[in-house]
């Protein structure tokens, strides 16, 4: 019987939304089995590290033969710098058939911004993987426009299944939610002139918690300078339990960025019946579904993020509503549909 070893971040010890992808993987799949790439949040100990990681992968493929599929997790950048000199081993002299599952929003601006022999390399490997998967059919049509990939799949990033509990509006402030990385990318700091644009309007009727990891202290002094901490709370990195109880407390969610692959954290937060004021990126609107489970808008246009917080602030009806058809919408991306998915490319990929 064939295997599959997938490679890609420590999900064990580092945070974002490709380790997240793989813990859900790791809890849910009982056939999975990791090796990671990189394992810590300084990238020169990784760069140190990565020769042990690197053999560690090499030793174990050779001395497991039927581990006939390699399933790389990356990203664009530094990220595909890793997981291209493992490629090369493993396509070229280990002759395993490799998936290159492609996570982030930023691929494209990597490609367009790379000198002539990255873009060689990006090439051979997105052209020379046996499959590639990739996250929403708007990245689907960027791949195959793009390159010439022997066969792009999109398959739906996977989340945990929500604890389940019951979900009450709140009757006081309103609860907006932001989880995600803190850089300007994610539209955090928009959302934070917002709302010292509009605190006279804002303050008792909203308020807006804040967790990730990034520039935490930019963002912690900007808060207090503008005088807004009444408003919008920081709260740090949540997982676990405590990302739980804030999915639970929240009311609407909240992501302003500018560049995105298919955000898990969306996906988590509609699993949790919570509409979602997004921006129309990436793979977003494929989830997002205009005054249906969410509001879109383009991305830096602080009125139109004040105007659709507003308007769930005055309309609380709306909120169940559109936050019991984001858990309809989302059930395709819950662990029993996305790994069954998952092993019908597996078993294609090793026909082919």
């Amino acid at each position: 019987m064939y295997r599959v070893l997938t490679i890609g971040p420590d999900y064990k010890t580092l945070k974002g939304g490709i380790a997240s992808v793989l813990s859900v993987y790791a809890k849910y799949d009982k056939s999975f089995k990791f090796l990671p790439t990189y394992s810590s949040e300084n990238n020169f100990k990784n760069i140190l590290l990565f020769p042990i990681k690197y053999f560690n992968i090499l030793f174990f493929l050779i001395i497991h033969s039927n581990y006939k599929i390699i399933h790389i997790h990356g990203a664009s950048r530094i990220s595909f710098y890793r997981k291209y000199f493992i490629f090369l081993s493993l396509k070229y002299l280990l002759r395993r058939k490799v998936i290159y599952h492609i996570h982030g929003g930023e691929y494209h601006l990597f490609e367009n911004e790379s000198n002539s022999l990255v873009k060689k390399m990006i090439h051979n490997m997105v052209e020379q993987s046996n499959a590639i998967i990739c996250l929403s059919r708007e990245w689907k049509g960027f791949f195959e426009t793009k390159f010439n990939p022997q066969k792009t799949i999109v398959l739906n990033n996977i989340i945990p299944m929500p604890i389940k509990k019951n979900k009450t509006t709140n009757s006081g402030t309103i609860q907006f939610l932001f989880l995600g990385k803190i850089v300007d990318g994610k539209g955090i700091f928009d959302l934070i002139n917002m709302a010292y644009n509009h605190k006279d309007y804002l303050n008792d009727k909203v308020k807006i918690i804040i967790g990730g990891n990034g520039e935490v202290d930019y963002l912690q002094s900007k808060i207090k300078r503008m005088n807004i901490g009444n408003i919008i709370r920081y709260v740090g990195w949540v997982s676990g339990s405590k990302k739980d109880d804030l999915l639970i407390d929240s009311d609407v969610y909240i992501l302003p960025s500018y560049n995105e692959g298919l955000p898990i954290s969306i996906l988590e937060a509609m699993s949790y019946k919570m509409p979602i004021i997004a921006t129309a990126v990436g793979g977003i609107p494929r989830i997002v579904q205009n005054n249906v489970n969410g509001i879109l808008i383009q991305p830096g246009d602080q009125e139109a993020l004040f105007e659709r917080i507003k308007y769930f602030t005055e309309n609380r009806e709306k909120i169940k509503a559109y936050g019991q058809a984001s858990f309809e919408i989302v059930k395709d991306f819950l662990p029993e549909k996305v790994i069954g998915d998952l092993h019908n490319i597996y078993a294609n990929v090793l026909k082919d």
